[in-house]
């Protein structure tokens, strides 16, 4: 098990949580409540986890991931 803290990027809310090994960011995000359109990242310029990756192998116990909604750039 890890214990790691989720930042929702537009409120900054912080949620710690207890992930088991094998957890996904989809579980995450509905752990937290988000809609499933959320993506979660470990910090401003790194690429977004992929909704069913297993996010427990990538990250450190307790590391800090953000959840924010996609941004779309250009026109």
């Amino acid at each position: 098990m890890k214990s790691i803290s989720a930042v929702v990027a537009e409120s900054g809310q912080i949620r710690d949580l207890t992930i088991m090994p094998g957890t996904t960011a989809e579980e995450i995000i509905r752990e937290v409540g988000l809609p499933s359109n959320y993506l979660i990242t470990r910090g401003r310029g790194q690429s977004p986890f992929g909704q069913d990756e297993n996010v427990y192998e990538k990250i450190n116990n307790g590391e800090k991931i953000f959840l924010s909604t996609p941004v779309e750039v250009g026109a």
